[in-house]
């Protein structure tokens, strides 16, 4: 089918040129359309995100910074899913997963972006620790008892890292096991044995003079907070 008509002096459209013209320049504004929709979302973030956040995480550090999340992007619509089971990205329809631990998620199918880093340290009450030497090294930590959170494999240890840089496992049998770090952090303030918290649980009451430090000088490897997503 001809869609031009040439002669000696003029290139001119046929009656089906002149239709196929008119097709193609809709297609062309449509295509303009896609492009100026899909750079409106990046410009201006919208819809609804479902995000899986462990109960500690969501009752602290995000409780403080979504409120200034809604206010700046107010088109975005938030479901949060409080729960420390670690969910399947997939099964469970989650966008993104906020998950702590002290090295990335070991999963080549999700991608894990680092958010926030903390400190985490074995405390105790002052009165725990008064009527006897506070525990300076691991076989003197195991005169105590301790509290500690749900492991995946039932054991429970301290992975410790010694002043001159050694590295510890410290296997314990807890008196009480919980996911919830602000009822650990109330039964050590109450005398109720050891436990290992991260700096947003211990901050505060270690400046109160509420926590001691146990085993000054040893640490543990840093916990981070990442998003992840696939």
């Amino acid at each position: 089918m001809r869609l031009l008509q040439r002669s000696t002096r003029k290139l001119a459209l046929t009656e089906a040129g002149q239709l196929f013209y008119q097709h193609c320049q809709a297609m062309l504004a449509e295509a303009r359309a896609a492009v100026d929709v899909v750079q409106s979302l990046r410009d201006s973030p919208r819809g609804t995100v479902r995000v899986s956040v462990p109960v500690t995480i969501a009752q602290t550090f995000l409780s403080m910074v979504m409120p200034d999340f809604m206010h700046r992007y107010p088109e975005v619509r938030v479901v949060l899913r409080v729960t420390n089971r670690v969910v399947d990205l997939f099964e469970d329809a989650i966008d993104v997963a906020l998950r702590v631990r002290s090295e990335p998620p070991a999963n080549s199918n999700i991608v894990a972006r680092p958010l926030w880093r903390t400190e985490q340290m074995l405390v105790a009450a002052p009165s725990l620790l008064k009527p006897n030497a506070p525990p300076m090294t691991p076989a003197e930590l195991a005169q105590y008892d301790t509290i500690d959170v749900p492991s995946a494999d039932g054991r429970h240890v301290y992975r410790l890292i010694a002043p001159d840089g050694t590295r510890h496992e410290f296997e314990h049998e807890p008196r009480l096991v919980t996911a919830d770090l602000s009822m650990i952090r109330e039964a050590v303030m109450r005398g109720v044995d050891i436990a290992a918290l991260p700096e947003m649980m211990y901050g505060a009451p270690l400046r109160t003079g509420q926590l001691s430090p146990v085993m000054p000088g040893w640490t543990f490897p840093s916990p981070q907070l990442y998003a992840v997503f696939l």
